[in-house]
């Protein structure tokens, strides 16, 4: 009989055995899938997270590249004026300067010396190395000034003409140079 109590007992030791690694198993089962949901739960969140963070980023980047397209057509049609403006400037400038000279040595047009009142040359320097005025261009006001020749006259037209061309040059550099900066310093 004892053998019967002893079996008896290995037998319910066995079946306590089995449900323990039963309850065990089914615990365990419930822990993954408790575990899995908290993953995708967490997944998903961070994802959501993510997707609106980077839709921000992407509609952030989107307004500024559609601000840097602006500041560039603007940049660009600045440009555009600026040589525009230096090509008429030119243009017109040319042909001013071209009827002026045209009427200097026609004899139309006459260019005159204000600090030479009668005509005459100045005096060369002497020993001292000052120059002596001759005539009355030495201390007065008055008069018209002697008449320059119509070649000196032409030359000098078309000295102030090319001057003209340079100022017009640095204005047009000077616009492109503004119109950089302002594309450079751009939001």
């Amino acid at each position: 009989m004892v053998w019967l109590y002893l079996a008896g007992a290995i037998a319910v030791i066995v079946a306590l055995t089995g449900l323990v690694l039963a309850w065990n198993k089914y615990t365990a089962g419930l822990d993954q899938k408790g575990y899995d949901r908290g993953v995708a739960e967490t997944t998903a969140a961070f994802q959501k997270r993510d997707n609106a963070q980077l839709q921000a980023a992407l509609a952030a980047q989107h307004a500024a590249e559609v601000l840097a397209a602006q500041a560039e057509r603007t940049a660009l049609k600045s440009q555009s004026d600026a040589s525009q403006a230096y090509s008429k400037g030119v243009n017109d400038g040319k042909a001013k300067t071209a009827v002026l000279v045209a009427a200097a040595r026609a004899g139309s047009l006459q260019l005159r010396d204000p600090g030479n009142q009668t005509g005459a040359c100045p005096a060369r320097s002497g020993p001292t190395g000052e120059a002596s005025l001759a005539g009355p261009a030495a201390g007065g006001d008055g008069g018209t000034g002697a008449k320059l020749s119509a070649e000196a006259s032409g030359f000098l037209l078309a000295l102030t003409g090319e001057a003209d061309d340079t100022a017009r040059q640095l204005a047009a550099a000077q616009a492109v140079i503004t119109s950089d900066r302002v594309l450079c310093n751009a939001p």
